[in-house]
């Protein structure tokens, strides 16, 4: 069993979270990180669509670890919204984990 104790995340750093998504968003699937960006914490984002159209988002990032598991799926609908509106609609599951988060859901690696 783990403990965690979470402060509570101040509101202000919400827009940030959602700019920086939204711009890696905005870059698109296809795109090589560059070497400057492998080095850093850039989210990586997972998209599963299903057969029935429905949009599973997974959002790997260490910068979630101090912030509650509602507020990260907030953010990351706040960034489609801003680069892809037509999708939220279709998205069924927003999950944003850290990266041990994930290793220990056998998500990532």
């Amino acid at each position: 069993m783990s403990y965690v104790r979470r402060k509570p995340e101040a509101p202000e750093s919400l827009p940030e979270l959602v700019n920086v998504l939204a711009d890696e968003l905005g870059r698109g699937p296809e795109r090589e990180p560059t070497s400057e960006e492998s080095q850093q914490d850039t989210p990586e984002i997972i998209e599963e669509m299903t057969s029935r159209g429905i949009v599973h988002v997974t959002v790997i990032w260490n910068r979630w670890a101090d912030l509650a598991i509602e507020k990260r799926g907030q953010v990351i609908l706040d960034a489609y919204r801003r680069t892809a509106p037509d999708m939220v609609q279709k998205i069924s599951i927003a999950m944003g984990l850290s990266r041990a988060e994930a290793m220990r859901l056998g998500i990532a690696s």
